[in-house]
């Protein structure tokens, strides 16, 4: 008995020509598959976009003229923390900035007197304000509130800043005591509670 012929050239042929075919429209169809066929557990899910941090605004007071600033002076009444307001002139050659959280730090009465601010750079409304190490640590959690608070206060008289971050020497402050700072704090516009400025010679 003889044995079967093997395959011809022309069967392998066109075989081969099949097997093409069948790879060339699967790539077609994964390539024009639209979308939304899909699985969709198997669908790209894009990271949430960071939402911005808005500053804190309830009623602005009007806006310092050019040349001067607002000083707040914070004070308690009760448990609440509120802040006076006094108008003052800036030096020729200094920062209205550095020059407004200079005066803050110093109505504060909390910081060591070496404590300096060192400068404030904006960029794209985030504000980094460098301070010296006398500024670093050892306050208790009422101190941590009040310089928090000014600060953010002292920058929120500035339309062009709505974040900040600090630090000391150049590098970032992660925490002031039990404040947590290792993202950019809103700027708190002035707010009701802030009385109406004194002229700086008012007594």
């Amino acid at each position: 008995m003889s044995n079967p012929k093997g395959p011809t050239t022309k069967t392998l042929l066109i075989v081969a020509l099949c097997g093409a075919a069948i790879v060339g429209s699967l790539a077609a169809y994964v390539k024009l598959t639209p979308a939304d066929r899909v699985p969709e557990d198997q669908r790209r899910v894009e990271a949430p976009a960071k939402p911005r941090i808005e500053p804190q605004i309830d009623v602005s007071v009007e806006k310092a003229p050019e040349g001067r600033v607002y000083v707040f002076e914070p004070f308690f009444d009760g448990n609440d923390l509120k802040f006076n307001t006094r108008m003052v002139d800036v030096p020729k050659g200094t920062s209205p900035e550095t020059y407004a959280l200079g005066a803050f730090l110093e109505a504060s009465r909390i910081p060591a007197p070496e404590a300096r601010v060192l400068g404030v750079d904006v960029r794209n409304g985030l504000a980094a304000v460098s301070f010296n190490s006398a500024f670093a640590g050892g306050y208790g959690s009422s101190d941590e509130q009040v310089l928090i608070e000014g600060i953010r206060r002292s920058l929120g008289q500035f339309p062009a800043i709505n974040e900040l971050e600090l630090y000391i020497d150049g590098t970032k402050m992660e925490t002031l005591g039990s404040v947590e700072l290792s993202e950019p704090l809103p700027v708190i516009r002035p707010t009701t509670n802030v009385e109406a400025p004194k002229s700086p010679d008012t007594n």
